[in-house]
């Protein structure tokens, strides 16, 4: 058989090749790419009376994006839209804040995006509502201890509602006994159908001892906290321990005594008072908490999980009021101020503070002796509630949520704000005053005093 020779030209081969790779890379490449349209999503983040918070959250846009955000009321038969915000998105997700609205309304919002050259790319419309207003229909029942000639002054300093069968109240009231013998009380216990007068005795130096109390906190019926200006823990079976912070070296010469109690737990539990005194307690020991304030603490409140404790108050002395906030059991002065007289100004903090309450983690309520201040705690702004509203001079207060506030002050006055306005109930006298107020549920229950008898207003919604 002949020898064959296979001569193969190399000119061939680098044609054949190519052609192979060309074929190769034309099938697997991938198809151009599709340009999907936007997708946006505006959702209320968090909820107000007069505001919302507004999360816009955008799918396959390319940033940077031009846009502007307008709201409309839906009652409005044309569009006049307000323009909000505008401006360029550089991310997915975005957080709006939209203000001096009303309660209870819908509101329309328009989204329009641009491109980096200005072509206009989509608009987005959107239906919001505010939260709604509560009522204000109650019932009130007023109720005097004390002040008979030759007994001294009666009067209520502090109050805690557990339930609408279960309150306290604590000052000093005095009685006459039935044979004419004075006979003196610190507490006066509500069951749902009389008040019975109460005395919280504690042991001191190995004596029975009981005092004039200036506050009370309640986690349950078996869990009620008092102080005298210094701190009763409860021990079951209607007794109670007393911590005299002094002789345990928690406090100094210096140090004034704790007079207003709030915790989450009686292992998390705070106690303030005078010269700027905050003391901690753990359930097995307490620490005091440096100030750097020396301003009489009127009141302390926190957030549910108590993350961030706030107290406040004022030293007419020296002119000054102070508001502390606590972390970690780290104190930090949040506001000062040394004007404490006049009206005060609706969008700023101002006056001198005196009480406060948290509603939600994000909403913060700080009362002055005139005004009432809402702070949304993203944006840091306050404002005063209703717009621009002054008091004549409040003392403390409570709150719900908020469109649901309770307010008591000098001369017998209580307030109640719904979300939109005010409800003024008095009860008056010539020298009446409540100085302290809770609300749990549809149950309100304020303290003082009214000449020279203990003085409790007792309402329900």
């Amino acid at each position: 058989m002949p020898n064959l020779k296979v001569i193969v030209n190399s000119s061939f081969i680098f044609i054949l090749l190519s052609f192979l790779l060309n074929s190769c890379s034309e099938s697997t490449s991938p198809p151009p790419p599709v340009d999907k349209p936007i997708e946006a999503a505006l959702a209320i983040a968090d909820t107000g009376l007069v505001e919302l918070s507004l999360n816009l959250k955008l799918q396959n846009a390319v940033f940077p994006l031009a846009y502007s955000l307008s709201r409309n009321k839906m009652a409005d038969t044309t569009r006049g839209d307000t323009l909000i915000y505008s401006g360029t998105l550089t991310t997915s997700d975005t957080l709006f804040y939209d203000s001096n609205l009303k309660p209870q309304t819908e509101y329309s919002y328009r989204l329009l995006l641009n491109d980096s050259l200005g072509i206009k790319r989509d608009t987005f419309d959107f239906t919001l509502s505010t939260m709604d207003t509560t009522s204000h229909d109650f019932s009130w029942q007023v109720f005097e201890f004390g002040g008979e000639p030759g007994t001294g002054s009666s009067y209520l300093n502090d109050v805690a509602i557990i339930n609408p069968d279960d309150i306290w109240a604590v000052g000093s009231i005095t009685l006459r006994d039935s044979v004419g013998e004075l006979q003196s009380y610190n507490a006066v216990h509500w069951d749902g159908e009389k008040w019975e007068l109460k005395r919280i005795e504690v042991i001191y130096r190995g004596n029975p001892s009981f005092a004039p109390l200036n506050g009370v906190f309640a986690f349950d019926s078996d869990n009620v906290w008092f102080s005298s200006g210094l701190p009763y823990k409860p021990l079951g079976n209607n007794k109670w321990q007393l911590y005299h912070l002094w002789d345990m070296g928690v406090l100094d010469d210096e140090d004034r005594g704790v007079n207003k109690i709030w915790g989450t737990s009686s292992s998390n539990l705070y106690v303030v008072g005078g010269n700027g005194t905050i003391v901690h307690y753990n359930g097995n020991s307490w620490q005091k908490l440096e100030s750097g304030t020396d301003v009489n603490l009127t009141d302390v409140w926190g957030t549910p999980d108590g993350s961030v404790i706030w107290a406040c108050g004022l030293d007419r002395n020296t002119n000054t009021t102070d508001l502390i906030e606590i972390k970690n059991n780290s104190v930090q002065i949040k506001y000062r101020n040394h004007a404490l007289g006049g009206d005060g100004l609706p969008d700023t903090l101002s006056g001198s503070l005196r009480s406060g309450a948290y509603v939600s983690p994000r909403h913060l309520f700080i009362q002055s002796h005139k005004r009432l201040y809402y702070q949304n705690r993203i944006f840091n702004n306050y404002q005063s509630l209703p717009q621009g509203h002054v008091f004549p001079t409040l003392n403390r207060m409570a709150a719900q949520k908020l469109n649901d506030v309770i307010l008591c002050g000098y001369g017998a006055y209580i307030y109640y704000y719904n979300g939109s306005h005010i409800t003024t109930h008095e009860f008056p006298g010539s020298d009446n005053s409540l100085v302290s107020v809770d609300y749990k549920g549809n149950t309100v229950c304020s303290v003082g005093w009214s000449g020279n008898k203990a003085f409790i207003v007792l309402g329900s919604n």
